[in-house]
């Protein structure tokens, strides 16, 4: 495949599918040297210049063994205990996607 062929498969993908490729795809590169991971983000602004950056996190294998359907929505949010990140998920058991403790959405 080159590289239009490669943007156009991905621009194909659910926003889930699209998520999901990335951290499978970035789950064992070492970043820079250091140890770290790479995350999904989604950053917004609202009407009255408020920004909010919130981290995109896949599901808790142990809580939903079955997985999801493809075209799951982001509709759950939270943050994470550990590490106080926001998140934002199609599952309401997560693992954080910056520090990798299980978290919970609404």
């Amino acid at each position: 495949m080159n590289r239009e062929q490669i943007l156009a498969w991905i621009g194909s993908l659910t926003d889930k599918q699209l998520v999901e490729l990335f951290y499978d795809a970035t789950s064992d590169r070492d970043v820079d040297g250091e140890q770290g991971r790479l995350a999904v983000a989604k950053a917004c602004t609202f009407p009255d210049d408020e920004r909010e950056t919130t981290f995109l996190a896949l599901p808790d294998p142990d809580a939903y063994p079955s997985g999801w359907v493809d075209d799951a929505p982001f509709c759950q949010s939270g943050s994470c205990v550990e590490c106080e990140c926001l998140i934002r998920s199609f599952a309401k058991r997560v693992i954080c996607p910056i520090c990798g403790a299980k978290a919970n959405c609404t």
